[in-house]
């Protein structure tokens, strides 16, 4: 079968239960944006791109005494045709089936670590062409997916508390796939990956501290801090992430006794909003890690601006430079303008 056709089946299978239903929906989003680089000592490059464009399946059933049965099902599209077939479903996103009651939320399968989660709640250009994982001023704790701290947690379990006048914590729990020295060196199977995190959001303030580890015994843990607050029109936000060596040796595979940490990561941003139009400005560096003779270290800056056509579409267009420490590296200039939806 022809794999547009049968996407396009798998996509109306998935809405049937929204007649049928009440309490499932289906939604997603899609994002496109051109994108024009500029690598110092490399050719320059116009290219489209998919950013995180996504359609999924989400929904409750009331199981009484106000416990309810709670499921989503997350999936990957790209209309440019990029990393999949054109407009194809791929790789599923957050993934998971769990009960909502009087003692919190607690959840079974794929899932976004808290570290990953209170990142996404203090950029505003989160998920399209400039956002600050593209950009460095987050690390990449905030994305891929998989058991050993990744941003996307697979065979996971997850709690969150109750809402406390603003107040949440939760944790994350992955149980290690089928760890080999091939998959993630220096593991056993014994390094479960957890996560732990708390967030204050009431009003106009938002402030969090989050920790994430792939118990691998060596440096292998991260932690951090942020927030963001608005006044009127203008909010400012920022975040702190202190290296342990899950940022410096990267993730899957950090291994026991690998010794690189201190690749901290930070960022302070701002926008301000006058009708439809959102203007920002973003700044953020990556340090050196310890490794010997290492200059890993790095400044970048964004400055764009989101126009809303409605609650559901909007189109942005924004500028972002990294200049890099080590000699000889140079900059890279990347422009991007993009067109989202949201359904």
């Amino acid at each position: 079968m022809d794999k547009k056709i049968l996407s396009a089946a798998i996509i109306a299978v998935m809405a049937a239960p929204v007649v049928a239903l009440a309490d499932v929906t289906v939604y997603g989003q899609v994002d496109l944006s051109i994108n024009a680089q500029d690598i110092d000592g490399a050719s320059d490059d116009i290219n489209m791109a998919s950013n995180n464009s996504r359609v999924g399946l989400k929904g409750s059933e009331d199981l009484g005494n106000g416990l309810n049965a709670i499921f989503q099902l997350e999936y990957t599209v790209d209309p440019s045709g990029s990393d999949t077939a054109a407009g194809d479903i791929g790789t599923g996103r957050d993934q998971w089936i769990g009960l909502d009651g009087g003692f919190g939320k607690v959840r079974f399968g794929t899932m976004s670590t808290l570290y990953k989660s209170t990142g996404s709640s203090i950029d505003p250009l989160w998920d399209s062409a400039l956002d600050t994982r593209a950009t460095g001023m987050q690390s990449g704790l905030h994305s891929g997916d998989g058991s050993n701290g990744e941003g996307r947690a697979t065979n996971t379990v997850g709690y969150d508390t109750p809402d406390f006048n603003g107040f949440t914590a939760g944790a994350t729990y992955s149980f290690d796939e089928n760890c080999t020295a091939a998959s993630a060196p220096g593991c056993s199977p014994d390094d479960d990956a957890y996560s732990l995190g708390g967030k204050y959001a009431n009003g106009p303030i938002l402030a969090f501290v989050d920790y994430v580890t792939s118990d691998q015994g060596g440096d292998d843990d991260a932690w951090k801090i942020g927030g963001s607050y608005s006044f009127g029109d203008a909010a400012v936000y920022g975040q702190f992430e202190s290296d342990g060596g899950l940022i410096a040796n990267g993730v899957p595979g950090s291994g026991a006794g690998v010794s690189n940490d201190s690749a901290d990561v930070w960022m302070l941003g701002g926008s301000y909003t006058m009708g439809s139009a959102m203007l920002v400005a973003q700044y953020g560096q990556g340090d050196d890690d310890s490794a010997a003779g290492a200059d890993t270290g790095y400044d970048s800056w964004t400055v764009a601006g989101v126009y809303s056509f409605s609650k559901r579409t909007l189109t942005y267009a924004g500028f972002n430079q990294i200049s890099d420490d080590c000699a000889g590296c140079g900059e890279t200039d990347t422009f991007g303008v993009g067109l989202r939806h949201k359904f």
